[in-house]
């Protein structure tokens, strides 16, 4: 507790008389010292009033870490700083925090767009802005964002701060870093950016769900009472439920991953499959309530056959095109990318509209 009250004492210190956020700040190690007590960090000279001493480094949430002590400079207010995860040429490793020299030759492209004012985008080049290659890796946990996905846009600003667009998140540089990636042949500069730990409250709950919605169909299947076209279309709600509960806990526990590719497609269409299946069931429960009050007469076993071909024909004809997009369509904009990010249809694209929300709702205002 003492050893906490110090580094927040330390670092409350600092900031109110320097005015420098930690993030802000270059590891003067191996700098040039002068005897005034400034600093030559590459092209800039840091004063000695934009310089103090640190024993510990801020990561992802602000929780921090004990280091060695060591003087750090408040590069950032004397030019426009860019965050990286690490050095400019190395790979972040995925699940780590750290990089490593994977490829000696890479080249990428280091122009990058920085709003200023919120309103002027400005593209500048490495020899423009300062690279903070020293801060630490916010967390083991991360993704990036796809520099050719249009649901993936981000705009940086000049204070650091960036902006994820699909969910309108403001990101500072205590929450995501920029780092090269390979995307086939080619490297391209992407932000990195740490994921929420996972909530499994959802998962629990549904698990539970899961139990009571198989006691049920035991009990429709069991008592002579429920033999009929409507509790026969329940069984097949209930179990179309049942299987889109278990691949969605599956997905949820992360039992999958999307590095098995295969598998993680295959829960991603099953899936869906069940869940247009149980909005149809749905429909089709309704409607033979209300059929039961007309007097169109027909049998019952046509009109079982019949609902079962409607549904089953309707949710798999959703699936193959939904498939056939995926095989045809390079631009990931329509893409519903099942599979591709989690063993899932991505809910958070605008492609959601098409291929999950839209048959949903078009089923619920039916």
């Amino acid at each position: 507790m003492k050893n906490q009250l110090r580094v927040f004492l330390i670092f409350g210190i600092f900031y109110i008389y320097q005015g420098c956020d930690y993030f802000d700040t270059v590891d003067l190690t191996n700098s040039i010292k002068f005897e005034n007590g400034s600093f030559q960090y590459e092209d800039v000279l840091i004063p000695k009033e934009k310089t103090g001493e640190y024993n510990y480094q801020i990561l992802f949430n602000g929780d921090y870490e004990t280091v060695p002590k060591h003087i750090r400079g408040c590069v950032c207010h004397l030019k426009t700083c860019i965050r990286f995860c690490c050095n400019p040429k190395q790979l972040l490793l995925k699940g780590k925090r750290t990089c490593e020299d994977i490829d000696k030759n890479i080249h990428y492209n280091m122009l990058l767009n920085i709003t200023y004012n919120e309103t002027l985008t400005k593209t500048i080049s490495d020899l423009e802005f300062m690279v903070q290659q020293h801060l630490p890796v916010p967390c083991r946990d991360h993704n990036y964002l796809e520099p050719d996905n249009p649901d993936h846009a981000w705009t940086l600003y000049e204070n650091g701060t960036l902006l994820r667009h699909f969910d309108s998140a403001l990101l500072t540089k205590r929450d995501y870093c920029l780092q090269p990636r390979k995307f086939q042949d080619l490297y391209k500069l992407v932000p990195y950016h740490c994921l929420k730990p996972p909530d499994y409250s959802n998962a629990y709950m549904q698990s539970v769900s899961i139990f009571f919605l198989l006691m049920v169909i035991i009990v429709y299947l069991i008592l002579p009472n429920f033999k009929g076209d409507y509790f026969k279309c329940s069984i097949c709600y209930f179990s179309c439920l049942t299987l889109s509960f278990i691949l969605i806990v599956i997905v949820r526990f992360q039992w999958i991953q999307p590095h098995q590719k295969v598998l993680c497609q295959l829960t991603g269409y099953i899936g869906y499959y069940f869940i247009i299946s149980t909005f149809l069931w749905l429909l089709i429960i309704n409607y033979d309530l209300w059929k039961a009050f007309n007097t169109l007469v027909i049998t019952r076993r046509t009109r079982y056959l019949n609902y079962n071909i409607f549904v089953w024909g309707l949710a798999a004809l959703q699936l193959l095109v939904t498939y056939i997009v995926v095989l045809v369509n390079t631009d990931s904009k329509w893409a519903p990318n099942i599979g591709i990010y989690y063993c899932w249809i991505d809910t958070t694209a605008w492609s959601a509209r098409i291929y999950y929300y839209g048959p949903i709702g078009t089923i619920d205002f039916s």
